[in-house]
């Protein structure tokens, strides 16, 4: 599952994240880490997150809604408000400084809430795609 998740997902979205900060572009990086019972941290589980539906179709139940989820439901519409009023999804609470292909920031979203950590899993992002 990680070698597929890296290979369909992860590695796609540093390369154009890197791409785009090469042509000058604003660029921030996130990943979402907020594990489903059963499922892991699986593609779509945002979606009640941003749109604030735990209560509709289940979701809830699929995403193991509780005080944290809700929480970080609010940080995470929190930056995507930002990001869509002044084109920046940091904010005073939780500053988010722009992709460097050096560094490497990155937002992670996960059941203790917004953390900033530079090159999560650098290790195995070396295998795809070399040093910086």
């Amino acid at each position: 599952d990680a070698i597929r998740t890296d290979a369909m997902m992860r590695v796609r979205a540093l390369r154009v994240a890197d791409a785009h900060t090469g042509a000058g572009g604003s660029t921030w990086v996130y990943r979402f880490d907020w594990e489903a019972p059963g499922l892991g941290a699986a593609h779509g589980g945002d979606l009640p997150f941003t749109f604030a539906t735990f209560d509709r179709e289940g979701w809830g139940t699929v995403v193991g809604c509780d005080d944290r989820a809700e929480a970080l439901g609010g940080a995470w519409r929190d930056a995507w408000l930002g990001f869509a009023a002044v084109g920046d999804p940091g904010n005073r609470a939780f500053p988010w400084p722009r992709h460097d292909v050096t560094t490497r920031p990155t937002r992670l979203f996960g059941p203790d809430g917004p953390t900033l950590v530079d090159d999560p899993a650098g290790a195995s992002r070396e295998v795809w795609m070399g040093r910086g």
